[in-house]
């Protein structure tokens, strides 16, 4: 298979579709730097799959499209087209029956890149599998060598080589082939996992489901026992019933003979009581006009008796209010006197204290004069001491101090020599030459890790991160998942059971209905629970008023078949026509009660039935209409009791066939739940799916970046601290020296310096040892003299300090003095002022008192008015009298007549209870043959099959014993039995799928295996004969020399390449210490080797004898020659000799900036034309 041509459109710089034929083995590219001769190895690595924009030398995928130039504009595509011949059918599978094969590949700006083989669409992934093993597979593509990639290949690493080396060998292939099938291996681990883990919680819920399963069975058992013990339970209720009302019919008769009779008693006794009541009011009314001539009499006797007593009291209030008055005055006078005698007496003490204060004043003045004299006196004897004792001016001082200058002086010189011996020899002993050379070399080697470690850390954290979050999501989705399947199996639980009760108490499974119905060809009708609907609120109501109605059948024909009815053989039934549209019905009712059918929605006939029964809130509501009721016409109040016109019917304990239209709103709503919740569980794992395979792929990354951060964090800190180690010796030496450098010259500036001052200070010495002698005597004179002086200054200074605080003292009496003489004088001008006052108080309460009224003004009209009182006291007890009685007698009828009444209204009472219960007991016993007919039982049917003795208490115990015993099961699960059912199956699955993938486990396990071993076979029968190949055609390119390549460990599936070269007349050498064109001929010696193992389609070169002298690059040509007899080469050169050598050339021009053009010439036809 051979490239016979290329087709550029639009690619970088080949804007216009450009055809580049390869008629010939060995073809040259050649044209000047910069037009576009590399763009045409660009196009084939791009074509064959590259998608890194690094490679093709861009910064995106979308800089290979034309981005125009000054002439022309942007193109919106660019697409590329290789051409192969395969004649030979050397390129088998799919594609060996073609003769020519076409890959082209297109790509757009909105980033849509297509490829095609032969015209037809296919993946990227397709066209890699093409060229696998074929030398132009992947990124290990040695068909393709362009500018620097001659370097990278004979400095690659040894893990890179081995790829080189395997995609010459085709094992590339087995290598795709191992990966796919170790991914199916890791999938299949996984869903083994998963399976075990599903396998288990199946188990789990399996034996829940078992236990659920019986008591569900132990449930129905029991619920149809109740059923039984209700049925009977209420016929013996009935039974009862049926005797307490004849009982009850007997005891009403006799009650309402009695109350005819006390009624005939108490009307007698009323008129008795109305002439009695005439007689009264007569009397009643003398006795009133009497007591209003004694009240007047009182009144005015009072009047008078008040205004005598008033009088008397003012006059002695006035009296008592003088003399206080009076007393106050002499307490007034006295005060100020007291006041006046004080002021006098503070006057003559302030006199005799200014006296004393001018006398301490002028002691004081003088005192201060003597202090003054004596600090000036004791400054000047302080100031001839403080001379004497100046340390410049104290010759014994200085002749001390200079002594011990000089012994210091010469202990440090002595010092300074022996510290500058040792300096001196510890610097010649450092060298600091070695370690930095030592640190250099440890510096590069540090960085260069540091680079690495940088990156690397990056990537690992960035995977770190991503498997955290990764985890975290899953743990949060996985709960999620379990937390609803939970919540949807109890809602499915609680769905199932609602269900079954709804089907008990609609009669829906009753079986023999439902085949009669569907023998009549009504196998389509529902119960009319399943279409009524009812405002919240009213549930109670519409159950209790509707009863029986709400598990009637609706038919949608049943006025056409209304005949078949009759034929019905079984208990009472009721059908209903499945009919709807508007009914006329009164939209209020008695007291603007609303209609049931204003808050319901149902079929046409119910809705007519609901139109007569009104809603009414409460019981005093219901007792305030019932009067205005229509016979057909009735209420009903919240919690479900009903009123009629002459009848109450009022539900007893718990219908256990009620709450269905409740019950139907819950079964709807649990419906929908269930569908939203298991909608929302496909969605969840589903999802959960997906994300366990991100994360086992990021598992996988994490770990190959780990394992690469642990061995370079080794090597990086085994050199930082190599380094870290040289530098701090390195600086500990150089500042050692710099240390020792300044020390040194200090050491000897002070020695200099200290043998001068030693020598002054032996002179000055000499010269102030005789003034020591003459200052000592003069010193102690002054220190006398200053002693007496500080004595008499504390003397003075004591005596001033005392006058000052006998001054101070006395000044403050003197102030305390003047205070007091103030308040009193201010105290005696406002007695003078109160004094005043009060004897103008005095003068006018005397005036007031002198007119004050006499004691005996009013004494002889008293008289008067006493004695009409006690005339009108004596009429008015006479008629109070004979009013008594009146009123005795009056109250003896009252009393009969309210005994009478009482008894009336309690016989009354007795009649209307009795009523009231007879027509309760006809209410129960009417509801009892009502529930017990929806049961499908007759009262009188089930009481003939009890004994005589069952009476309803050993049957209401009999119940609760079976209530409890239900109520001990728990929460049940009515679906348990067929979820019990459904889980074993999938259990029984799942334990198939296990073996299933154990099995294929074990199979892709033994897959690995024998790739390993054809791997293992073909790596090392390529690497013998490429090694051999590689021995000799190295001479051939050098003249000389010897090269082969080295496996880097033993093992055939792990092991790396290593070149080595030694070129004529130089030792073995590693690559990387061969010059360029060294490193150009040993690339090419190796490429050609891997040709003549696996020759790929065709070779492409570029520029690879740039750095080769003219001698090596005849030798190069001479090789290519050789090689093109069977090896197709594209050449891009600018060597003349290169050149020379092809067959056909093509220049590739840029004559307009920006776009590429393409120049062919056959070199052999033209040679023939030009001969």
């Amino acid at each position: 298979m051979r490239l016979t041509a290329i087709k550029l459109a639009g690619f970088k710089s080949f804007v216009d579709p450009t055809v580049l034929r390869l008629g010939s083995n060995l073809t040259g590219v050649v044209g000047p730097n910069g037009c576009g001769k590399s763009n045409v190895i660009d196009a084939v690595r791009w074509v064959t799959g590259e998608s890194s924009a690094k490679q093709l030398r861009g910064e995106a995928l979308e800089d290979v499209i034309f981005n125009g130039s000054k002439a022309r504009k942007p193109v919106g595509r660019a697409s590329i087209e290789l051409l192969f011949d395969n004649s030979a059918g050397k390129l088998g599978g799919q594609y060996a029956q073609f003769a020519e094969i076409s890959i082209r590949r297109e790509l757009s700006r909105d980033g849509n890149s297509q490829y095609w083989i032969n015209g037809a669409r296919c993946r990227r992934r397709d066209v890699i599998d093409l060229f696998l093993g074929t030398g132009l597979g992947g990124r290990s593509n040695y068909a393709v060598i362009e500018q620097g990639a001659v370097n990278r290949l004979v400095e690659a690493k040894p893990e890179d080589m081995r790829q080189v080396l395997e995609e010459a060998a085709g094992i590339s292939r087995y290598k795709e082939k191992r990966r796919e099938t170790e991914n199916r291996i890791r999938h299949t681990r996984d869903n083994l996992d998963r399976l075990n883990d599903v396998i288990s919680e199946v188990t789990q819920r399996l034996a829940q489901l078992q236990r659920q399963a019986a008591n569900a069975e132990k449930f129905k058992q029991y619920k149809q026992e109740e059923r039984q013990l209700r049925a009977e339970l209420l016929a013996l209720r009935w039974q009862s019933l049926e005797a307490e009302s004849s009982r009850q019919n007997d005891e009403l008769r006799a009650r309402v003979e009695k109350l005819e009779q006390a009624r005939n008693q108490s009307r007698d006794i009323a008129d008795q009581r109305e002439t009695q009541r005439r007689d009264q009011q007569a009397a009643a009314h003398e006795c009133q006009r009497l007591q209003g001539d004694f009240y007047t009499a009182e009144a005015e006797l009072a009047r008078v008796e008040q205004a005598l007593a008033h009088a008397r009291e003012l006059r002695r209030v006035r009296e008592q209010e003088l003399e206080d008055a009076k007393r106050s005055e002499v307490g007034l006078e006295q005060r100020m006197a007291e006041e006046n005698s004080a002021t006098e007496n503070w006057t003559r003490q302030l006199g005799s204290r200014e006296e004393s204060e001018d006398v301490l004043a002028r002691e004081t003045q003088a005192a201060q004069v003597e202090l003054e004299a004596a600090e000036k006196q004791a400054v000047e004897v302080e100031s001839r001491w403080d001379s004497l004792n100046q340390s410049d001016n104290n010759p014994v001082q200085r002749a001390e101090t200079e002594r011990a200058r000089a012994e210091q002086l010469e202990q440090n010189l002595n010092g300074l020599g022996k510290r500058l011996e040792r300096q001196l020899a510890e610097w010649q002993r450092l060298e600091s030459e070695p370690l930095q050379q030592s640190l250099a070399e440890a510096e590069s080697t540090l960085s260069r890790l540091g680079e690495e470690l940088d990156a690397l850390h990056a990537d690992h954290e960035s995977a770190e991160s991503e498997l955290r979050s990764l985890r975290q999501t899953r743990g949060e989705q996985e709960q999620a998942l379990r937390e609803l399947r939970q919540v949807l199996a109890t809602q499915k639980g609680q769905l199932t059971s609602e269900e079954a009760l709804q089907q008990a108490a609609l009669r829906e499974d009753d079986k023999d209905l439902s085949a009669w119905l569907e023998q009549q060809g009504w196998d389509a009708g529902r119960r009319v629970a399943h279409q009524v609907q009812v405002e919240s609120g009213w549930e109670m109501a519409a159950e209790a008023a509707l009863g029986g109605f709400l598990r009637a059948v609706a038919l949608p024909d049943l006025q056409d078949r209304i005949g078949r009815v009759e034929q019905w053989p079984g208990q009472a039934l009721t059908l209903v026509a499945d009919t709807h549209g508007d009914v006329n019905s009164p939209a209020e009712g008695p007291a603007g009660a609303p209609s049931l059918a204003s808050v319901m929605q149902a079929p046409a006939a119910l809705s007519r039935l609901a139109g007569r029964i009104f809603l009414v809130n409460d019981d005093r509501q219901a007792r305030e209409a019932v009067p205005r009721l229509a016979a057909d016409q009735m209420l009903v109040t919240r919690e479900g009791v009903c009123y009629g016109a002459g009848w109450v019917r009022v539900p007893r304990g718990k219908d256990p066939q009620g709450g269905v239209i409740r019950r139907e709103q819950t079964i709807s709503e649990l419906r929908e739940q269930c569908r939203s919740m298991a909608a929302d569980e496909n969605d969840r794992q589903t999802g959960l799916d997906n994300l366990q395979a991100r994360l086992q792929e990021a598992e996988q990354k994490r770990a190959g970046y780990a394992r690469a951060l642990d061995d370079l964090r080794k090597r990086h800190g085994q050199q930082l601290a190599e380094r870290q180690g040289i530098q701090v010796r390195l600086d500990q030496t150089q500042r050692r020296r710099r240390e020792l450098d300044e020390d040194i010259k200090e050491l000897r500036e002070q020695q200099r310096d200290y043998e001068t001052r030693l020598t002054q200070s032996r002179e000055q010495l000499d010269e102030v040892a005789g003034a020591a002698r003459d200052h000592v005597q003069q010193r102690q004179q002054a220190q006398e003299n200053l002693r007496q002086q500080r004595e008499a200054l504390g003397a003075a200074r004591r005596k001033l300090e005392g006058l000052k605080n006998r001054r101070q003292n006395l000044q403050l009496e003197l102030a305390n003095l003047n205070n007091s003489k103030s308040a009193s004088a201010q105290r005696a001008a406002e007695l003078q002022e109160r004094l005043t006052r009060q004897r103008e108080r005095v003068a006018r309460m005397q005036a007031d008192f002198a007119t004050l009224p006499a004691e005996d003004a009013d004494t002889e009209s008293r008289s008067d008015i006493a004695q009409r009182r006690e005339a009108a006291r004596a009429a008015l007890e006479q008629a109070r009298k004979q009013l008594g009685e009146i009123e005795g007698r009056a109250d003896e009828i009252a009393q009969r007549a309210l005994t009478a009444e009482q008894a009336v209204e309690g016989l009354r009472e007795t009649v209307q209870q009795a009523r009231v219960e007879l027509e309760n007991v006809a209410v129960r016993r009417q509801t009892l043959e009502e529930q017990l007919a929806e049961a499908g039982h007759s009262p009188q049917a089930v009481c003939e099959t009890l004994d005589e003795a069952a009476n309803a208490s050993q049957w209401e115990q009999k119940l609760e014993a079976l209530e409890r015993r239900i109520q001990r099961l728990g929460a049940i699960n009515l679906a348990a039995i067929e979820e019990f059912e459904t889980e074993k199956e999938r259990e029984e699955y799942l334990q198939t799928q296990h073996t299933d993938l154990s099995e294929a486990l074990a199979t892709l396990e033994a897959a690995i295996a024998k790739i390993d071993r054809e791997t293992r076979s073909r790596f090392r029968d390529t690497y013998e004969r490429v090694n051999h190949r590689f021995s000799d055609l190295f001479p051939t390119l050098f003249g000389g020399g010897e090269a082969r390549l080295e496996l880097t460990e033993d093992d055939m599936l792990e092991t790396g390449i290593r070149v080595m070269a030694r070129p004529p007349g130089k030792r073995n050498a590693s690559i990387q210490m061969l010059s360029g064109g060294e490193k150009a001929l040993t690339a090419v010696a190796l490429l050609f080797a891997l040709f003549e193992l696996n020759p790929a389609p065709f070779c492409m070169l570029d520029e690879i004898d740039a750095p080769l002298d003219d001698a090596n690059v005849v030798r190069f040509c001479e090789l290519v020659k050789r090689m093109a007899e069977h090896v197709q080469f594209i050449v891009i050169t600018h060597n003349k000799v290169t050149m020379e050598m092809a067959q056909q050339l093509h220049g590739v021009t840029m004559q307009e900036p920006g776009v590429s053009r393409l120049v062919s010439v056959d070199v052999d036809e033209a040679m023939k034309m030009a001969s």
